[in-house]
């Protein structure tokens, strides 16, 4: 699994508890983005409803031990913008002098 350009070996028995930290780590930082769109603050990392989600999720449900994953978006709670990679729009923070 490759973050920012770091490469992060995991072995098999960490790797769902390292990609439950990599994906509560996105959430937090989502937090911190403002919107391209409208300018609001924050965006949340949502679960895009596509009907090849929804099939793949109850097929994997009805014939193994584990589901599938679906596919991430970030959305804007205000306007429903959604963007597939995180937006690079970061406040920048003032030094106080």
């Amino acid at each position: 699994m490759a973050i920012g350009g770091i490469k992060l070996n995991v072995g098999d028995t960490e790797a769902e508890y390292a990609s439950s930290l990599l994906l509560k780590f996105e959430e937090e930082y989502a937090t911190f983005i403002i919107c391209p769109g409208c300018g609001n603050n924050g965006m949340d990392y949502v679960a895009k409803p596509t009907p090849s989600n929804i099939f793949m999720e109850i097929v994997t449900w009805l014939f193994s031990s584990y589901a599938i994953a679906s596919n991430y978006v970030y959305q804007c709670p205000k306007c429903n913008l959604e963007c597939e990679t995180m937006p690079n729009t970061i406040p920048q923070i003032e030094d106080e002098d």
